[in-house]
């Protein structure tokens, strides 16, 4: 729980990952690469996602990120987490051996070259605490937690939240505003 000193970094932090999503393009024809403007976006992300109590050790005990999948996002992820934090918490990069290799992930990322894993990590993670974000098309409406998209050069997302309930995660407000919600695909699937 954040008491009220903590709302003015809330909020400029919600500012900050608002503008860089904004700049997506400026940033990634100027001076970056779209999988560091990827890399760095996953990292802010994972700061307005609430895992349950108890399953992060206080800081700065890390939060895992594991990666699957050849890509250059899961490498720039990599080289970014030894310079920034998550709400005080060191960031651990962890690469996947193959899709059941979920335990002590708190964050697992799905690059594109993972597509036919997608699924089966779905169904490894299922039930555990772990946001499941991946770059692969239409990844929130098979059950994964957050899609980034790369739409003319900005980061969009998609968050299916019916997924980040089953595993007792809260997403931040913030990110619900700024994302389109997804079901996931079936019978009643589609978007809200």
């Amino acid at each position: 729980m954040r008491s009220n000193r903590d709302l003015p970094f809330l909020a400029i932090r919600s500012m900050v990952l608002l503008g860089m999503m904004a700049a997506a393009p400026q940033v990634s024809a100027q001076r970056y690469s779209q999988e560091h403007v990827n890399a760095t976006a996953l990292i802010h992300l994972a700061g307005f996602i609430e895992w349950p109590r108890g399953v992060i050790p206080p800081p700065p005990a890390p939060v895992t990120f594991c990666t699957l999948g050849e890509g250059g996002t899961a490498a720039e992820l990599e080289r970014s987490s030894h310079s920034q934090k998550v709400n005080l918490h060191d960031i651990a990069v962890r690469t996947m051996q193959g899709p059941e290799d979920v335990a002590g992930c708190h964050l697992i990322f799905l690059a594109a070259g993972a597509v036919k894993h997608q699924q089966r990590v779905i169904g490894a993670a299922k039930g555990l605490p772990v946001a499941l974000v991946s770059e692969i098309a239409g990844f929130a409406r098979k059950g994964g937690t957050v899609n980034f998209s790369n739409v003319n050069g900005r980061i969009l997302l998609d968050v299916n939240q019916a997924s980040a309930e089953a595993a007792n995660l809260k997403i931040n407000a913030r990110i619900l505003m700024m994302a389109t919600i997804v079901r996931s695909s079936g019978p009643e699937g589609g978007k809200e």
